[in-house]
């Protein structure tokens, strides 16, 4: 290739370069990007919302796209403190007072306990029964959540020594069938295994989101 051929060659490749960033600047501007709204929820429970904020959002849904997010909820809240999520459903998490919390609903506390174990076969579970049992608690991850089942077990003037402690719902349902034990966690309308069963509380606490 001449001198002149290589000048030309690379004018028209800059030509061409510019003729095709001109038409992607084009399409984004026949077609702009929708605005997000991430939506975040306590994992677990995004069945249950989930569907109902939609149902709300439904009219502004062909303008927007939204996103599930499904964290724990401190993270949720450092999340929306960060920008990085609109709104979400969480509990109330006293850490946090930048943020502006409305409580939706209460949850009783159950007792999750394997299918074939011996308290099974009670209509209802007190911390009476509970002793002595292994005991599955959930971890720091929830703290707010902890704290209610803390509270309620100090109250109940009997002495229940947690032996492990689980980071989210799936492992202590996990946990409980494994060691046999017995756990308290809030209502969620999510499928546990077929090796646990849930029992009422007598006087159980209940969560708040």
């Amino acid at each position: 290739m001449t001198a002149a051929g290589r000048a030309f060659l690379d004018h028209a490749r800059l030509a061409l370069s510019q003729v095709e960033a001109a038409g992607e600047a084009a399409r984004r501007a026949a077609q702009p990007a929708k605005t997000s709204f991430v939506m975040g929820f306590l994992t677990g429970t995004e069945m249950d919302w989930f569907t109902e904020a939609v149902r709300l959002l439904r009219d502004e849904l062909p303008s927007i796209e939204v996103i599930l997010v499904s964290q724990t909820s401190p993270e949720l809240a450092s999340a929306l403190l960060r920008s990085k999520v609109d709104i979400a459903f969480l509990r109330p998490e006293p850490e946090m007072p930048d943020l502006v919390f409305k409580h939706l609903t209460s949850e009783p506390l159950l007792a999750i306990l394997p299918s074939d174990h011996r308290l099974a076969a009670l209509q209802t579970i007190s911390p009476r029964d509970i002793e002595g049992e292994t005991f599955i608690n959930v971890s720091d991850t929830a703290p707010t959540l902890r704290v209610v089942i803390d509270d309620y077990l100090r109250k109940s003037g009997f002495s229940i020594v947690t032996a492990h402690e689980a980071a989210s719902l799936s492992m202590a349902v996990s946990l409980i069938a494994s060691t046999r034990g017995v756990g308290l966690l809030p209502v969620y309308r999510a499928e546990f295994s077929a090796s646990v069963r849930c029992q009422p509380t007598i006087g159980g606490h209940r969560s708040n989101d």
